[in-house]
């Protein structure tokens, strides 16, 4: 349990880093900066689990259809489900 809590620390100290900070760009407001780190935490988390979204919700800690929301918020379907869903 402890590898899998140290894990999920990294990718979020990962993700934490590889984000733009204010002084790379023009000050983004707080709400954009929230965006910005939710949506790359968001892909990380998604990567780790290999896609699977039942997985990546749960460590998430939100519901599958809260993740799905956020997905399509942030266009983070595959080519190949962004042809199905239109």
């Amino acid at each position: 349990m402890m590898n899998v809590s140290n894990t999920f620390q990294n990718v979020l100290v990962e993700t934490a880093k590889n984000l733009r900070m204010p002084s790379d760009v023009r000050c983004p407001n707080l709400r954009d900066a929230v965006e910005d780190f939710e949506e790359a935490y968001i892909r990380r988390v998604l990567h780790l689990h290999r896609g699977r979204r039942g997985k990546a919700a749960r460590t998430l800690g939100i519901d599958r259809k809260t993740l799905y929301l956020k997905m399509r918020k942030y266009h983070l379907f595959s080519p190949l489900e962004r042809s199905l869903n239109n």
